[in-house]
């Protein structure tokens, strides 16, 4: 939460390496950022920020789409 409770939102991509493609694999991370020619550097409090692989179900909306060629992309 940033200054007088108001927060800032970003989002941000980055590569994986195809071995931390399998599920349980981690990655953890800390992020940098520059603000007024200011670097600065957030890693959770000490904890780093991290990402787990996990499979999810896909979920197909109903409808038109039932028939189409989109569920072989």
């Amino acid at each position: 939460e940033g200054p007088e409770g108001k927060e800032d939102v970003f989002t941000f991509g980055f590569p994986v390496p195809p071995f931390l493609l399998e599920l349980g694999s981690r990655v953890h991370f800390a992020v940098r950022y520059r603000v007024a020619g200011a670097e600065y550097w957030d890693n959770n409090d000490c904890r780093d920020y991290s990402l787990t692989c996990r499979n999810h179900a896909l979920h197909m909306p109903r409808g038109e789409c039932e028939e189409s060629w989109i569920h072989f992309i």
